[in-house]
């Protein structure tokens, strides 16, 4: 099961000393998905380049998600600058994380999901759904500030779209907020401007199962939890590199 709070706060302690840190992915060895359920998730227009998908997961399937990770035991998320390597800053995020590899996984939502995503990108066709799954647990206090993702090169293509499934419900706050981004000449600053002074345009907070899917240049937060404790996953859609 996961470690304490206590020596989780002291991890972060140490964190704050420490510039960066490596870790590497696990393995999924559990078996997620329910092999005699064939749900296609249905898709929600929320604004141009994001959207809701409801109904990826069961609440079953989360549950079983949420369990393989608390296994192993989360550890601090921090800023990923390639090669498993990951650079500490609690200003940004503060949140816990366990990475795995599921090609199993991977295919088994990719078919759940393929005909409710954008079929190009940028004129590139979609090719499919990455394999390195990213679990989120996010105590009260802990929230990931706003920023973008980033595109990144894989196997099959190029990530631009991020997919992130909600797994649990027992929390408040939390929600994966959009914002509305400023002219560069009304920008106060490199980067803080842009980031930290722009209205929200929508939040959203699907329910068990349900994901939101978007762009990934699209100025984004997960917002601070206030009560309880919020389990997510975060993969990626991808598409041919150009």
């Amino acid at each position: 099961m996961s470690r304490g709070k206590g020596m989780r706060n002291r991890e972060h302690a140490s964190f704050r000393r420490e510039a960066t840190f490596h870790a590497a992915p696990h393995a999924l060895t559990e078996t997620v998905l329910e092999a005699d359920r064939e749900a296609t998730a249905r898709r929600e227009e929320v604004a141009p380049a994001v959207n809701v998908l409801h109904g990826v997961m069961s609440p079953k399937e989360c549950k079983r998600l949420i369990a393989a990770a608390e296994a192993i035991g989360f550890t601090h998320a921090g800023l990923a600058i390639g090669d498993d390597t990951y650079r500490v800053n609690l200003a940004a995020r503060n949140n816990l994380r366990v990475v795995f590899d599921a090609p199993e996984l991977a295919d088994g939502l990719w078919q759940r999901i393929r005909g409710a995503v954008n079929p190009q990108h940028e004129g590139a066709p979609v090719r499919g759904l990455n394999f390195r799954f990213r679990v989120y647990r996010y105590e009260v206090g802990m929230r990931f500030s706003p920023h973008v993702d980033v595109r990144t090169a894989v196997p099959l293509g190029e990530t631009r779209e991020s997919l992130v499934i909600f797994l649990n419900a027992e929390f408040e706050g939390g929600a994966t907020r959009f914002f509305e981004e400023k002219e560069k000449s009304q920008r106060r600053g490199e980067g803080r401007g842009r980031k930290f002074d722009n209205k929200v345009r929508f939040a959203l907070k699907p329910a068990v199962g349900g994901a939101v899917v978007f762009d990934h240049l699209l100025l984004h937060e997960g917002a601070e939890v206030t009560a309880g404790v919020k389990y997510a996953v975060r993969s990626d859609v991808i598409y041919a590199a150009k």
